[in-house]
């Protein structure tokens, strides 16, 4: 069952005599303004997950070094964040320093 202009309270309604091009216009501000807010609320949950898992993190046990025969790896947190540093080149290695 639609709603018609008729049926909507004054509330709802365009002033008379606004043209149909605002109508849509401020309709469509209004959609893109849900999407923000929708994806406000993803950055939300992002925020609360990372730190999540940065909490876990600085729990865990610095020095893990997992061995599977004669090899190994290096599973600390300043060896992981090195990897990743020289991954994105050494102008970022200059900004942050483990």
């Amino acid at each position: 069952m639609s709603t018609t202009e008729d049926e909507r309270d004054a509330a709802h309604r365009a002033p008379a005599g606004t043209p149909d091009a605002v109508v849509d216009a401020v309709g469509a501000i209004t959609a893109a303004f849900e999407v923000v807010e929708h994806a406000r609320g993803m950055l939300y949950a992002f925020h609360r997950l990372t730190g999540r898992a940065d909490a876990e993190l600085s729990e865990a046990p610095d020095g893990v070094v997992a061995r599977a025969g004669t090899r190994s790896a290096d599973l600390t947190l300043s060896s992981l964040a090195e990897d990743r540093l020289e991954e994105l080149g050494p102008e970022v290695g200059q900004l942050w320093v483990p």
